[in-house]
């Protein structure tokens, strides 16, 4: 049987969109989140919920490279590795 796996997202997302030219309303809205989440730490998105939100990426970046353009940018240690519930919040 597959792990529930929850993969959080920071404050941190939203700055790093609007350093792309994105809304982060307008990838949240596209991915089906809600448009307050990087304001709740505490909630990690599922395994669908966090594909979703990549794909929103891709679709608001108009590049389907876009995540090639991000790791090229950021660091690999942003990312925090994804946690089986309960989950603590990241450090």
């Amino acid at each position: 049987m597959a792990r529930k796996l929850t993969f959080a997202l920071n404050i941190g997302w939203r700055t790093l969109l609007t350093d792309f030219g994105m809304k982060h309303e307008h990838v949240l809205r596209k991915a089906a989140l809600p448009e307050d989440l990087f304001s709740h730490s505490e909630r990690g998105l599922d395994t669908e919920e966090y594909f979703r939100f990549w794909r929103a990426l891709e679709q608001e970046a108009g590049d389907p490279m876009f995540p090639l353009h991000l790791v090229d940018k950021v660091s690999a240690e942003v990312f925090v590795r994804p946690c089986s519930p309960p989950c603590a919040a990241p450090t």
